[in-house]
Parts: structure tokens; sequence; C-alpha cells
């Protein structure tokens, strides 16, 4: 009987995988390539072909400047850098309700209404967010949650990093916190980090997926040295790659 409900046990979760798996890449496929297939997603979603005309908002300088920011973006491209300047740059289609835009008491807030326009374009997406700090800029707090991106976040610097991410393809080359917390699903991640693997405590708990550490496959790790940054990571379903520079 103990051998029976084992391999029962091992049939639902294999059934599980495959439908997940199924469910996943019929998701990503659609966010990155298009919509044509598509009628509705759940909530207010409407699909339609690109209008072939975009719209622009940008501020930039002193009326940019913020200290933190909290990101709430669904189906876009984001781009975090470094430059010259302060500047927030969103790019969406004609059709589309510009993201909510603010900066109240030094926090940066984009937000993507509830009602999105998907373009039916295999280019890309319509929506792309582009946000810019001078060289050197160390953040506060950086809290993003993020659904169906392709994200990057190269050279982000911020003392405490909160990332929630569902579906989507994220890049970080040079980042640097004192804190942080991920929390990644059915995500392609590649992650480099700021120092070496001694400066670095973290919890890491790896559901269904491959994860890499400095050059090592494993599922759950753990490290508690008292050194002087920490991170912790809960992932599902996802190919994630984490190195130190």
């Amino acid at each position: 009987m103990s051998n029976s409900n084992n391999k029962l046990k091992i049939f639902i979760i294999v059934c599980v995988v495959v439908f997940l798996t199924g469910l996943a890449a019929t998701l990503t496929g659609l966010a990155l390539h298009g919509w044509r297939d598509l009628d509705k997603l759940p909530g207010e979603w409407h699909i339609y072909e690109g209008s072939g005309d975009t719209d622009t908002y940008t501020l930039s300088g002193n009326d940019a400047k913020f200290e933190a920011m909290d990101l709430n973006l669904a189906f876009c491209d984001v781009e975090f850098k470094q430059g010259d300047e302060y500047k927030v740059e969103l790019t969406y289609d004609a059709k589309m309700d510009r993201p909510d835009t603010s900066i109240e008491n030094g926090t940066l807030n984009v937000t993507t209404s509830d009602e999105h326009f998907i373009s039916g374009e295999e280019d890309g997406f319509t929506m792309r967010v582009e946000i810019t700090v001078p060289e050197g800029t160390t953040l506060t707090d950086a809290e993003l949650t993020l659904d169906a991106c392709q994200v990057d976040l190269s050279d982000l610097d911020a003392k405490n990093l909160d990332l929630n991410m569902d579906i989507g393809e994220l890049t970080i080359d040079g980042l640097t916190f004192e804190t942080a917390k991920f929390n990644l699903n059915l995500c392609d991640a590649t992650i480099q980090m700021v120092g070496e693997s001694a400066d670095y405590d973290y919890d890491i708990v790896n559901g269904l997926g491959s994860l890499t550490l400095d050059g090592t496959d494993v599922e759950n790790a753990e490290a508690n040295t008292n050194a002087p940054n920490f991170y912790e990571m809960d992932a599902d379903l996802s190919d994630i790659e984490i190195t130190y520079q």
C-alpha cells in the first residue's frame, strides 16, 4: 500500500509540473511575442494590434530627483541605469493610459493602471520604463513588483531591496545592497552582486527549477557568517544564476 501511495504522489507531482510548465511557457510566449490568440486575461485587459503611435512622458533634472523607488508594473520593459542626471522616461502606445507616475516624499512611484492595453506587435512590448540616476547614487529603498516584464536593473545600488517578480526575464549586473529580498516565480534571472561571496550571508529556498550559486548548482542554501550584507530568496519554477564580481 505504501508503494502504491508513493507512486500516486509521484504521478500527481509530475502532472502538476507538466501543467505549470505548459502554463508558464504559454504566458511567457504570449507576453514576449504577442497576444493574437488570447481573447481576454483575468481582469480588465484589452488585446489589440498596436496603434503604431507612441506617447512619451519624461521627468528630468530636479523634477525627477528621488531617494527611493516603488514600482508596480506589468507587461513592459524596465531598465534602470546610471548616467548624468535623474531621469524617468515612459514610452507607451498611444492607446494606453499612461502609468501613474509621481514623486512623493522622495519616493518615485510608477504604477500601471488596472486596465491595460497589450500590443499584438511581435517586436516587444508597447510600454517601456527607463529610470536613470546620477553615477554613484545609493537609494535608501527599492521596492519592485513586476509581472510579465523584461527587466534590467544593472548598477542598482539600494540599501534595502525588495523584488517580487512573476513571469519574465531579469538581468542585474553590478547589484549593491545591504539587505535584499527576492521572490521569483516563473523567472529567468541572472544576478551579479558586487563584491565576493564572503561579503554576503543568505537564506535561499529554491523550489522546482534550477539555481546556480557562484558556479555551484544548489537547491537550498544558507550562510550565516556575520557578513556585512544579507539577502534571502524564495524561488519557484525559475532558472536563476547568482555570481559575484
